[in-house]
């Protein structure tokens, strides 16, 4: 039986803190992750994993404030996300990518009247949590 990975206790937080986030808010309006994969054959830098994660944002879904355990790349499959770091809001639309540094903290926010989806990319040393939430 293969040992379990790091990736896999990582995807195991991000579920949690997604299950988190959904029951502080209606089930409607809560982001919820689609699909989500770690690429254990990827060659990367010694005591590093990356994982992918699809994450669908209902009409006023809101991801709160959170910072991340490494970089995030990210890309919007569709609708819009609005991206908000310290007072500034800024939209990204279907087709637009955007980046997320370490330690930078931000909420993303479906403020349209249809659903969203993005794809997350997260490049995460040993022992990083993909998601650190603020004030939890």
């Amino acid at each position: 039986m293969k040992k379990p990975s790091y990736a896999l206790f990582a995807l195991t937080a991000l579920t949690l803190a997604l299950s988190t986030v959904i029951a502080s808010q209606s089930a409607q309006s809560a982001p919820s992750a689609r699909w989500a994969t770690t690429f254990e054959h990827l060659t990367l830098p010694k005591d590093f994993k990356a994982m992918t994660v699809v994450v669908d944002f209902p009409p006023g879904a809101v991801f709160p404030l959170h910072s991340h355990g490494g970089p995030v790349v990210a890309l919007v499959l569709e609708g819009e996300i609005t991206l908000v770091q310290g007072g500034v809001s800024v939209v990204y639309k279907a087709g637009q990518g955007f980046n997320e540094s370490v330690g930078q903290i931000h909420e993303a926010r479906n403020k349209g009247s249809t659903k969203a989806a993005v794809v997350a990319t997260y490049l995460l040393p040993k022992g990083a949590n993909p998601d650190i939430f603020v004030g939890k």
